[in-house]
């Protein structure tokens, strides 16, 4: 899941790639900042786009969003959870035509 401001549309292409980390099968907490709601449960299929769970931050609620279609396998966090960054949200087992890329 990424959030940035509109702003860094343009310079999106001037950003280096992304550290090995979490792939389009993890959603991982973007910042530090506490679990409000999970939309979603173990089991429930996903479409890529699809909100999943929101954090708050800094008195700003955020959305997260699935970057793929699969299935939920794991959910590793509570409501009212604090989070630091990298922090592992939940686990997407992908659906095949989205693991093969």
């Amino acid at each position: 899941a990424k959030i940035l401001p509109a702003r860094f549309g343009p310079m999106l292409s001037l950003m280096p790639p992304a550290a090995e980390g979490a792939g389009a099968d993890e959603i991982v907490a973007p910042m530090p900042g506490q679990i409000t709601r999970i939309l979603v449960k173990v089991g429930d299929e996903v479409q890529a786009g699809q909100d999943v769970a929101i954090i708050e931050a800094m008195k700003m609620e955020n959305i997260l969003t699935s970057e793929a279609r699969g299935t939920v396998t794991s959910i590793e966090v509570g409501i009212g959870d604090n989070l630091n960054v990298d922090d592992l949200i939940l686990s997407l087992d992908l659906a095949d035509d989205q693991s093969a890329s």
